[in-house]
């Protein structure tokens, strides 16, 4: 709220002005998808403003600088394959076709999984897409690309992209915003139908979920314990009645 009031402040607008707030709806941090899609709601529902729910993963389309040169509708688009951090080993991507001023057309839905999933779709995908003539090139961004995910570092170095600079790349407001305007932009929607997007369904344990791990760590530890006494006492493991099987 502090951020908002600073941005209003240099606007020179109170809040009563704003006529349509955008969110990053994510896939992102649980707590700040969150955070963010309530601090919008509570701003949005007093004056019935309209909101823009925004994706994290073709927000990043706006983050490349192909997205500013125009192009003619014949003109074949580009491949933006786009990840970003999920935490837990793990990266959430996603994969679009891209025309500048255009909503990115999404050819590959948002999922979450290792570096070495994400790089074998996408190279799945460009490869499949190149042969066809359906792309004129592949761009990358997201912090996916950064020094966490060798996979998907290795699969940028063998298309000739440039990690680092992919990885720098944000979806950040000012990308939420342009692609906001671009043509075919999701519609605006009543702030109380404003949802987050999860794409990781599960981050911790029910209590159904508790018991069954605690009771898979019991028996795991049993078999352990089990298998140490046997080496400990092979007259015990070799030569107890009953146990040899012919």
């Amino acid at each position: 709220l502090t951020l908002v009031r600073q941005a209003l402040a240099q606007a020179g607008q109170p809040l009563s002005a704003v006529q349509r707030f955008l969110v990053n709806t994510g896939p992102g941090a649980f707590t700040s998808l969150r955070i963010a899609v309530g601090l919008v709601q509570g701003l949005a529902l007093p004056r019935q403003r309209p909101v823009g729910a925004i994706g994290a993963l073709p927000a990043l389309a706006a983050t490349v600088p192909e997205w500013r040169f125009p192009l003619d509708e014949a003109s074949t688009p580009w491949l933006l394959c786009a990840a970003l951090d999920a935490r837990m080993h793990e990266c959430y991507y996603a994969a679009f076709l891209c025309r500048p001023g255009h909503w990115p057309e999404e050819v590959l839905a948002p999922a979450v999984g290792t570096a070495e999933q994400a790089a074998g779709a996408f190279a799945a995908l460009a490869d499949a897409l190149e042969a066809a003539g359906k792309i004129q090139a592949v761009h990358l961004a997201g912090s996916g690309f950064g020094p966490d995910f060798a996979a998907l570092r290795e699969w940028a170095m063998k298309t000739g992209q440039d990690a680092g600079l992919a990885a720098a790349r944000r979806p950040s407001a000012q990308a939420v915003l342009a692609v906001a305007g671009a043509r075919g932009a999701p519609a605006l929607q009543a702030a109380s139908a404003l949802r987050p997007l999860y794409v990781r369904d599960q981050v911790a344990l029910d209590r159904e979920g508790q018991r069954q791990l605690a009771a898979a760590r019991e028996a795991a530890r049993q078999a352990g314990a089990s298998q140490t006494a046997r080496a400990g006492n092979p007259d015990r493991a070799c030569h107890q009645p009953g146990e040899h099987a012919g």
